[in-house]
């Protein structure tokens, strides 16, 4: 049986590319242990996502 998990992040009504890069690092963090990884991070081509988050 395959499932699916969804790992959730904490929000804010002003997020910069400072915030992103936080949560960026939260989720790496979260998923670190595991002996599966994720597979797919989706993100939007929002200019929040900078450079330093996806690198």
């Amino acid at each position: 049986m395959t499932t699916r998990e969804v790992i959730v992040s904490e929000s804010t009504l002003h997020p910069n590319s400072e915030w992103v890069e936080k949560q960026a690092d939260c989720f790496v963090d979260q998923t670190a242990g595991r002996d599966k990884k994720p597979d797919i991070v989706m993100h939007d081509l929002d200019t929040k996502f900078t450079k330093e988050f996806t690198s």
